[in-house]
C-alpha cells in the first residue's frame, strides 16, 4: 500500500495566514502530474491505470465518468475515465480479486476474490458495506441484477448464488461448472440468469424460481465470458476453443461464429447500443466486430500479455481492457487507437542506472528499451527495438554498452550513444526450456564480456565477446542429481565484481557462490541453498559484497577473505534485493510492501525507509546521490540519497597496536568494527595508518625475483619457504611469477608457480595483505585531505605492487566521487 506524507516545514505551520505566509511545500509531481512519494525525485512509468499485479477485470460506471478494475494485487481501483487518475481504491480481498460489477445506479460496487468472498462497496467513500460468505474456495464471476436489488456470484465450489443486496441474505443456490473462470450474466429484464453447466453447455435460469430454461450447446470447452445484447434477444459467449459464438436466446440456435483469435478468448461484450461486439484473448489482441454480421472491423493492439476482460463505456465510444501485463488500457472504438490517458511504453519490468547517475535505461512490458534523464524523467533518445516484454537490462560501467533481453530469452547488445546494434541472439523456441524462469544479463567493469543466464532448467551461464558477439567458453549447467533426481536451477541473480575477475551467482540449488570469471571455478561458497539468496551486489570498490534472501535476511561479506561483516536477520517471506552505494557507506535493501530500507553500513543504523511502491521491488541500484528502485507496480523511482548519514558520534580512544592487530586478524566482523571506530576518529586513524603503511619499494621487487628463483632450489625447505613468502605477497608477485612461468622452469617450480597464480586469480589475499587492504578501505572511506595524502604516498610505490595499485584505484574513485553531481 502506498504511504502518503504531508510535506511542510515547522516554520510554515507556525506562521499565520493573515501575515501572508506561504502554503506548505507542495509535493513533487511526476510527468503526468501525480504526486511523488516523499523522498522521490522522478518516476518513470505511471501509477495511472496500473495494478501491482495482473489486471483481471474492468467495468465502466453507469455514468461513464469512471471505471473500476481489480487484479492480482488484491485491490479494486476506481479510475477517472477522462484522465486515468486513481480516484480511490478498495482494500479487503486476500489473494487477488477477479469478479467486478457496478450496481445500475452506480452507487455500489461488488467484487469477488480468491478469499472465497463477495464484497459490496460504497463507491463514493470506499466503505465496505457487506461481505458475502458461503462459497467454498475461489469466487470468480459477479453480476448485479438490472434492478440493483440482488447480486449473483459464482464459485469454484460448483455453485452460483444470488444474494439480497440490502441484507446479504442468500436467496438461491444454483449448480454450475466447478471452475473459477466460468461466467454468468443477467438478461436485461432481470428475469433470467445465464450460467455454465457442469457439462459445459450454457443454460438460462429463472431468477425468481431457480428453474432451468433454454440451453445452448456448441463450445464443448471451458467458457470464460458471456453477455446479453441490450434488447435481450442475443447471447454472446467465448471460451477456450477460441471461437466466440452468438446465440438466439428464444430458440437456443447458434447464429454465427466470430473467427480470428488464436487461442482462448477470455472476454466478450456487446456495446450498449447493440451494434458492436468486443472480444479479448490470450493472443494479446482486442477485436471489435459488427454484431449483426460477425465481421471483424478492427483490432486494438498494445497489451503485452493475455487480455482478461473488455468493457464498453455507456456511450459505446470508448473501450477499456484489462490484461495480465498489469495495465488497464482505454481505446477509441471508432479507430481502435489507444487513448492518450492510457498510452505509454508500458509497465517498467527492468532497469539499470549508470554509475555516474546521468542515464537510466528501462525495459518495459511493451516493446523497446528506453533511455531517460534521471534528473528530469524525460526521454533522452529514441527507444531501441526489442520485442517485449523486456525483462532484463544491463549497462557497462562506463555506460557505453547497453544489453537487454525479453521474456522469451532473446537478447541484444547496443552501443548506447548511437544505438548501433552490435549483435543479437534469439533463444531456441522449440526446446522445453522455453518455459524459462527468468533471463539475467551482466556486464563486467571493462565491458568486454556479456554474461547470460536464461533460467532454463539444467542450463549454465553463457558468455559472449561484446566486440564481436562470438560465444566464449560457457559455465556448464548440471543435470538432475543421480541420487535425488532434483533438477539444477540456474542463477536468478548474477553480478560481476568491479574488476571483472570474479562474479556472484545465486541459485535455489547451488546457493550463493563467488566464481572465478576466467576459468569458472568456485572461489568460495558464501551461502548454502537453504539460505535462499534472492539478490546480490558488489560494492563499487569491490572490497565487499552483499546478499538478500527470500526471508528478508541481509548479509555483508568482505570479498578478500569471505569473512562476514554484518548480518540482519529477516522475519518475513519477501524477495530481498540489495545495493551498495558508490562510496560504500550505504546499504539499500527491498522490504515487504514495496519499501526500500537504507542502512549505514559501518554503524548498522537504519537511516531511512523509502515508501511509495505498491508492488514488490524487483531492482535496486545506487548512483552518486541517487537510489533507483523498480517495482511490479510498473514504475521506477529515483530517490534522493543525499545527506543520508548517522548522527555524529564523539570519537573513541584508538589503541594503535590493538587496532592494527584487529585489522589483520581472521575475525572479519571484529576487523570491520575496528574499521568503523577508525572512521569515527579521522585524525587518529590517519596517524596510525601513515605509520603502519609504507609504499612498496624496489627492494621488494628484488626480493620477489629472489624468491621466485628459490622455487627451484635444491633444498626442499628453501622451496617451501619461498612458496610461503610469495603466497603472502600475493598480487605483488604476479608479474614475476607469470614471467617465470614462460621461462619453462622445472616441473617442481611449474607446480608451485601454478598454485600461486591460481590463488592470485581467485582473489585470495594473504594474512599479511588483509590488514593493508582493510587499512586502504578506511583511508578511502575517510576521504579527508590528510587521508588522500597517505594514499598518494602509497600510490608512488613500485607500480606492480598490489598496495600501489589499490592506492591508485582508491584515489581514482575519490576523484570521481568528488566530481559526481
Amino acid at each position: 500500500m502506498i504511504s502518503r506524507y504531508l510535506v511542510a516545514t515547522a516554520v510554515a505551520l507556525l506562521l499565520p495566514v493573515a501575515l501572508g505566509a506561504a502554503d506548505p511545500a507542495k509535493p513533487r509531481l511526476d510527468a503526468v502530474g501525480d504526486p511523488l512519494p516523499e523522498g522521490a525525485l522522478v518516476r518513470i512509468g505511471t501509477v495511472r491505470l496500473r495494478h501491482a499485479g495482473a489486471a483481471i477485470n474492468v467495468v465502466f460506471a453507469p455514468d461513464g465518468k469512471s471505471l473500476a478494475s481489480c487484479g492480482g494485487d488484491e485491490l479494486v481501483r476506481l479510475w477517472d475515465a477522462a484522465t486515468g487518475k486513481e480516484i480511490r481504491h478498495f482494500a479487503g480481498h486476500k489473494g487477488g480479486a477477479s469478479g467486478l460489477a457496478f450496481a445500475p445506479d452506480g452507487k455500489t460496487l461488488v467484487s469477488t476474490g480468491r478469499d472465497g468472498t463477495g464484497r459490496l462497496w460504497e463507491v463514493a467513500t470506499g466503505k465496505e458495506l457487506l461481505v458475502l460468505t458461503g462459497h467454498r474456495g475461489v469466487v470468480g464471476a459477479a453480476a448485479f441484477a438490472p434492478d440493483g436489488k440482488s447480486v449473483a456470484t459464482k464459485g469454484i465450489d460448483g455453485t452460483a448464488r444470488i444474494w439480497d443486496v440490502a441484507t446479504g441474505k442468500e436467496l438461491h443456490t444454483l449448480p454450475v461448472a466447478g471452475d473459477a473462470n466460468s461466467p454468468m450474466a443477467f438478461a436485461p429484464d432481470g428475469k433470467t440468469l445465464a450460467l455454465v453447466s457442469a457439462d459445459l453447455t450454457l443454460r438460462l435460469v429463472d431468477t425468481a424460481t431457480g428453474k432451468d430454461g433454454q440451453t445452448f450447446a456448441g463450445h464443448g470447452t471451458a467458457l470464460n465470458s458471456m453477455d446479453f445484447s441490450p434488447d435481450g434477444k442475443l447471447l454472446a459467449s467465448s471460451g477456450a476453443d477460441g471461437v466466440p459464438r452468438v446465440w438466439d436466446v428464444a430458440t437456443g440456435k447458434e447464429l454465427r461464429k466470430l473467427e480470428g483469435h488464436e487461442g482462448t478468448v477470455a472476454a466478450i461484450h456487446f456495446s450498449p447500443d447493440g451494434k458492436l461486439l468486443a472480444t479479448g484473448g490470450f493472443d494479446k489482441t482486442i477485436r471489435i466486430w459488427d454484431a449483426a454480421t460477425g465481421k471483424e472491423l478492427r483490432q486494438c493492439i498494445g497489451h503485452t500479455a493475455s487480455v482478461s476482460e473488455v468493457a464498453f463505456s455507456p456511450d459505446s465510444k470508448m473501450l477499456a481492457s484489462a490484461s495480465h501485463d498489469t495495465a488497464v488500457r482505454l481505446w477509441d472504438v471508432a479507430t481502435g487507437k489507444e487513448l492518450p490517458q492510457s498510452a505509454g511504453p508500458g509497465p517498467v519490468l527492468g532497469a539499470a542506472l549508470s554509475r555516474d547517475g546521468k542515464l537510466l535505461v528501462t525495459g518495459h512490458a511493451g516493446n523497446g528499451v528506453h533511455f531517460w534523464d534521471p534528473a528530469t524523467g524525460k526521454a533522452v533518445r529514441a527507444a531501441l527495438p526489442l520485442d517485449g516484454p523486456v525483462t532484463a537490462v544491463a549497462l557497462s560501467a562506463d555506460g557505453k554498452l547497453t544489453a537487454a533481453g525479453n521474456s522469451a530469452g532473446d537478447f541484444a547488445l547496443w552501443e548506447t550513444a548511437e544505438g548501433k546494434k552490435r549483435f543479437g541472439v534469439e533463444a531456441d523456441k522449440q526446446t522445453v526450456a522455453a518455459r524459462r524462469r527468468s533471463l539475467m544479463l551482466a556486464l563486467p567493469g571493462d565491458g568486454r564480456v556479456l554474461a547470460v543466464s536464461r533460467g532454463e532448467v539444467g542450463a549454465g551461464i553463457d558468455f559472449y565477446d561484446t566486440a564481436t558477439g562470438k560465444p566464449l567458453p560457457s559455465l556448464p549447467g548440471k543435470g538432475p542429481d543421480p541420487e535425488t533426481g532434483r533438477v539444477h536451477i540456474p542463477p536468478h541473480a548474477l553480478a560481476f565484481a568491479p574488476d571483472g575477475r570474479t562474479f556472484l551467482t545465486a541459485s535455489p540449488t547451488d546457493g550463493l557462490r563467488l566464481i572465478e570469471a576466467a576459468g569458472g571455478k568456485d572461489v568460495r561458497q558464501l551461502l548454502e541453498p537453504a539460505a535462499q539468496a534472492s539478490g546480490v551486489a558488489f560494492a563499487p570498490d569491490g572490497r565487499s559484497l552483499a546478499a538478500g534472501s527470500y526471508n528478508g535476511s541481509v548479509w555483508v561479506w568482505e570479498t578478500a577473505t569471505g569473512g562476514q561483516r554484518r548480518q540482519w536477520p529477516g522475519t518475513k517471506r519477501v524477495m530481498t534485493l540489495v545495493a551498495l552505494s558508490a562510496d560504500g557507506r550505504l546499504l539499500a535493501s527491498s522490504e515487504d510492501g514495496g519499501g526500500v530500507r537504507v542502512r549505514h553500513l559501518a554503524s548498522g543504523k537504519e537511516l531511512r525507509t523509502f515508501t511509495g511502491h505498491s508492488g514488490i521491488v524487483t531492482a535496486l541500484a545506487f548512483a552518486p546521490g541517487r537510489l533507483l528502485s523498480v517495482s511490479t507496480d510498473g514504475t521506477a523511482l529515483i530517490w534522493d540519497a543525499t545527506g543520508l548519514k548517522p548522527d555524529a558520534k564523539a570519537p573513541g580512544k584508538i589503541e594503535a597496536d590493538v587496532a592494527w592487530t584487529a585489522l589483520g586478524g581472521d575475525d572479519a566482523a571484529k576487523a570491520f568494527e575496528t574499521m568503523t571506530q577508525l572512521g569515527e576518529a579521522p585524525e587518529a586513524a590517519v596517524a596510525l595508518l601513515r605509520q603502519r603503511l609504507k609504499p612498496a619499494s624496489a627492494a621488494d621487487a628484488k626480493r620477489i625475483d629472489q624468491l621466485v628463483t628459490q622455487l627451484d632450489d635444491d633444498d626442499f625447505e628453501m622451496r617451501e619457504k619461498a612458496s610461503r613468502e610469495l603466497g603472502k605477497l600475493g598480487p605483488l608477485a604476479e608479474k614475476a611469477l607469470r614471467k617465470a612461468a614462460k621461462a619453462a622452469p622445472s616441473a617442481e617450480a611449474t607446480r608451485r608457480i601454478t598454485e600461486l597464480l591460481k590463488k592470485i586469480d581467485e582473489g585470495a589475499v594473504s594474512a599479511d595483505r588483509v590488514g593493508e587492504t582493510r587499512a586502504l578501505e578506511v583511508l578511502e572511506a575517510l576521504g579527508t585531505p590528510e587521508a588522500r595524502k597517505v594514499l598518494e604516498e602509497l600510490a608512488k610505490g613500485v607500480p606492480d605492487a598490489a598496495l600501489t595499485q589499490e592506492a591508485k584505484a582508491s584515489l581514482e574513485r575519490l576523484t570521481k566521487r568528488a566530481t559526481a553531481p
